[in-house]
């Protein structure tokens, strides 16, 4: 419960407060994650897992974070479709920002074969979307990333999703470096209002470098 609460405020003017207080629970959390992993409690395992996600990637403890999302992801259970494509994405992102593009196609692959089996509204589809994008220019192809990162500021401009329409616009660096420099540059200021309207301060600073 303490960690699904703090996830949102990761990205939120209090980000700060919220990260050094569940860093000062960092051994019972993982404590917890071995005890859920060892009874076979899928579902809760992998809400822990999921939920942790922004508090290891702000303190940059990707190996950690990948360990923890491999073993969620093999995870057998009663874990529903949802929590298992967070994770099959939130495992994708970690290997994109390790450069492992090979592993992050793979868990993409996965994650849109089991948005097609289970989730015929095409909610997935925006996120899995940004992390394709995101591996399409780790390959190089930079036409291929900004025509993913446009598919899903699209859907993410629908959706109403804030958090998530500030990641998408983060993209418009994908967008620029495929040669709309003027677009690109204009959807990372877009961000950067979000990010800034929010108190997102670490979101803000990765828009301002880009």
């Amino acid at each position: 419960t303490l960690i699904e609460h703090a996830e949102p405020e990761f990205n939120r003017r209090n980000q700060r407060v919220w990260l050094d207080r569940i860093e000062a629970e960092h051994a019972n959390v993982r404590e917890a994650l071995a005890w859920l992993e060892q009874t076979g409690s899928a579902a809760a395992f992998l809400r822990l897992v999921t939920a942790l996600l922004q508090f290891w990637w702000f303190q940059g403890q990707f190996a950690e974070a990948g360990r923890w999302f491999e073993r969620a992801i093999t995870c057998q259970g009663d874990a529903p479709p949802s929590l298992r494509l967070k994770a099959l994405l939130g495992a994708a992102r970690l290997a994109v920002t390790v450069g492992d593009a090979d592993r992050a196609e793979a868990l993409v692959q996965e994650a849109e074969a089991l948005q097609v089996a289970t989730d015929q509204t095409g909610s997935g589809r925006p996120p899995i979307a940004l992390v394709a994008s995101a591996v399409a220019m780790i390959r190089g192809d930079a036409t291929r990333a900004a025509s993913l990162a446009e598919e899903a500021l699209a859907r993410f401009r629908v959706a109403g999703d804030e958090f998530w329409l500030s990641i998408a616009l983060g993209y418009g660096l994908y967008i620029a470096r495929s040669g709309e420099v003027e677009r690109g540059t204009a959807l990372i200021e877009e961000a950067l209002a979000l990010d800034l309207a929010r108190g997102d301060r670490y979101y803000a600073g990765v828009r301002l470098s880009d």
